[in-house]
């Protein structure tokens, strides 16, 4: 029996795929994660969204929309400990995204990342400036 082992470092989280050859066309696969991880962040994506519509809008009758991309954000959470990401997104959705006839922020995406893990914004400040003056905003979960 001949056992291949594939490491994947997902998040810091240590799991294993095991493939077990017994004959021919004969494969048993399993996935192993090991319960044991270091310590973690939380890191949502945001898109913003101006509404270019509302700049000559006198504030009477419907606002026009026009929709604009610009950008978005990143927050953390340090030292996230929780099992099911989705809830804690979910629960953190008001603390973060933004709706107005003005200004929109939604969520896009979110990971599970090492605890060193700099933001590309972050990377790039470190690149062109030496150190880091404007951090992801950071977000308590309990």
């Amino acid at each position: 029996m001949t056992v291949n082992r594939l490491l994947t470092d997902v998040a810091k989280f240590a799991t294993f795929i095991l493939v077990d050859h017994n004959g021919p066309f004969c494969y048993n696969i399993g996935i192993v994660t090991i319960k044991e991880r270091k310590m973690a962040k939380l890191l949502i994506t945001t898109q913003v969204y101006e509404n270019y519509g509302a700049h000559a809008w006198d504030g009477a009758g419907e606002c026009p929309e026009y929709w604009k991309a610009k950008g978005g954000n990143d927050y953390v959470v340090k030292n996230f400990k929780g099992k099911d990401v989705t809830i804690a997104v979910m629960a953190l959705r008001d603390q973060i995204e933004q709706d107005s006839p003005y200004f929109r922020e939604h969520i896009v995406d979110f990971n599970i990342v090492a605890d060193d893990y700099l933001t590309q914004f972050e990377r790039d400040q470190l690149e062109y400036d030496g150190s880091i003056m404007f951090p992801a905003r950071e977000l308590e979960f309990a």
